[in-house]
């Protein structure tokens, strides 16, 4: 069983910085180096995934805003589901094609588990999100009883996801590849973790997930069509 610690706090000449707004602070700088950093890698120009990046990243702010205002808390369905729609969507204003939207789509989406889970380890260490009573391993010794902490249990199956992140990218994969995965595994993730609480988006992670397997074989026959295409062009000089 995990022991219950209180929550970290810093002080700075009599101002009080808490751990949760540590990690906020580290996930937006390390969710933006990341972003920079895998589309020079992988020869994307800033000029196409920094107004991508842009998009996302207001449109989750936005979307996190609203669920304080109107949810009594952030969403993170509705936070993801935002950040997706405007990614789409500045890919269409741009007009890239369905391949290249993936890619860059794909860009971003590899860098969210590592950022998300930053936050996660605030909410961890906030002590947040305390649900049901449990005497498993995976439960925090809160002072009212030991119980399951879903802040916790987030970061560490983000935790698990990044680790697969990086085994999988060590080989060259679709555009669109870990979005598609990423979708999938938090997906079900959330909705296994739904019999933890009272858990109202059961159906929306549900269909996310669904979306995620959905598009697999999709950017696989993408993917081997761009192939195609480009095997073909180089084939015609050599037979002219």
């Amino acid at each position: 069983m995990i022991p219950w610690t209180s929550p970290p706090v810093i002080r700075v000449e009599g101002v009080e910085i808490h751990g949760f707004s540590i990690t906020c602070g580290g996930r937006r700088s390390g969710l933006r180096g990341m972003v920079l950093r895998r589309a020079q890698r992988q020869g994307i120009a800033r000029s196409e995934i920094v107004p991508l990046y842009v998009w996302m990243c207001a449109a989750g702010a936005l979307a996190a805003a609203a669920g304080y205002l109107y949810l009594g808390g952030m969403s993170s369905l509705l936070v993801a589901a935002a950040g997706l729609c405007a990614g789409i969507l500045c890919c269409g204003c741009n007009r890239y094609t369905g391949a290249e939207s993936l890619r860059l789509l794909d860009t971003a989406a590899f860098a969210v588990p590592f950022a998300a889970a930053l936050g996660r380890l605030g909410c961890a260490l906030a002590h947040e999100h305390p649900r049901r009573l449990s005497n498993t391993w995976l439960a925090v010794r809160y002072p009212g009883g030991a119980r399951y902490d879903l802040g916790l249990l987030d970061f560490l199956f983000l935790q698990a996801l990044c680790v697969a992140f990086i085994v999988l990218d060590r080989r060259s994969r679709p555009g669109g590849f870990f979005l598609a995965t990423g979708m999938a595994a938090y997906s079900a993730f959330r909705i296994l973790r739904g019999a933890l609480e009272d858990e109202s988006n059961g159906v929306m992670w549900a269909v996310l997930f669904g979306a995620g397997i959905m598009l697999l074989p999709i950017m696989s026959i993408m993917s081997t069509s761009v192939h195609a295409r480009k095997k073909a062009r180089q084939d015609c000089p050599a037979r002219a």
